[in-house]
């Protein structure tokens, strides 16, 4: 193989191995996100049932615990709306 030859196939190795991590890096990117978004829903998820959902909702005062347990899902996935409603309310 001739020193040409070489070199043609080296640099196509390195333009072949760049393009993955190209693409890889706006997916890890999302992927750091969702966690993030999650792990802050968790903890929103849980502050809110614990204690500003009775605030809101009188209803829920006197909910049991596994009936909190059903709402956490919703709770961790709407976070957002859930934490300006809390921050919102006015007692």
């Amino acid at each position: 193989m001739s020193c040409s030859q070489q070199f043609k196939i080296e640099s196509l190795n390195n333009i072949t191995s760049e393009k993955p991590k190209l693409v890889m890096l706006p997916i890890q990117i999302f992927i750091w996100l969702l966690y993030a978004y999650m792990i802050i829903g968790v903890l929103v998820g849980a502050w809110f049932l614990a204690t500003a959902a009775a605030k809101i909702d009188e209803d829920i005062r006197g909910a049991k615990w596994y009936t909190k347990l059903l709402l956490f899902p919703g709770a961790v996935a709407l976070w957002p709306v859930l934490l300006r409603k809390a921050l919102n309310h006015k007692n």
